[in-house]
């Protein structure tokens, strides 16, 4: 039976088998937006990997998978792996885990958010504010940031901040805010299509309130 922690608002719940989590109410967090469709966190391929003997706690992958419930209905899901070893993941931590057992530790298990054998990284998103003190080289640092943001393969790009601006046009599709309230709803436009979200900007430009701001309770205001 799945093992449940319960809060006052939501249900964690720990899953030994993707099997034992409704298929569509997976699918529905996972991949909430075809137009995006990621197969590798889809219920039909975890199960694969199950079903196969490939992600199984022989292999070394323990399925933990998690999920959150609210009034009864999946409004959040992970795919989670207590895993004995280090291989067939993209990690590469085998050095911290080698120094970590020669300093007397245990490395493992280690719990993995992670698509088993799967080399592909899902949509990422990039929360770009003002970086400080770059002088009059500002927009030449910024577009160069956006320049490479598109070259490494970044989906989207969302830029607060006069400086900031630049590295949105450079990046080519990316968008910019002045108001931080309309960037952070913007990012919870974005959020369901991407699998990564990073946020990054010098500290005058208090890019914590993004983070905050998704994290809070729904309906909350930003200062």
């Amino acid at each position: 039976m799945p093992k449940a922690a319960q809060t006052d608002e939501v249900i964690l719940r720990t899953h030994a088998r993707i099997a034992d989590v409704d298929a569509a109410a997976w699918d529905a967090c996972a991949n909430p937006n075809p137009a995006a469709y990621n197969p590798f966190v889809a219920h039909a391929f975890l199960k694969a990997c199950e079903e196969s003997k490939s992600a199984t706690p022989r292999a070394g992958w323990r399925p933990m998978h998690a999920t959150l419930e609210e009034r009864g209905r999946v409004i959040a899901a992970a795919p989670l792996y207590l895993k004995s070893h280090s291989y067939g993941e993209y990690v590469f931590d085998q050095a911290w885990a080698d120094a970590w057992e020669r300093a007397g530790g245990n490395y493992y298990p280690k719990l993995l958010c992670a698509a088993p054998f799967t080399p592909v990284p899902g949509p990422r998103l990039l929360v770009l504010g003002d970086m400080g003190e770059v002088g009059e080289q500002g927009p030449a640092f910024h577009a160069e940031v956006g320049a490479y943001a598109r070259q490494r393969g970044v989906e989207h790009l969302l830029a607060h901040g006069p400086q900031a601006i630049h590295a949105a046009m450079a990046f080519g599709g990316g968008r910019h805010f002045d108001d931080i309230g309309a960037l952070i709803d913007a990012v919870r436009t974005h959020l369901p299509q991407c699998a990564t979200l990073a946020v990054k900007g010098s500290r005058f430009m208090r890019m914590e309130r993004v983070v905050a701001q998704l994290l809070a309770p729904e309906g909350s205001t930003c200062s």
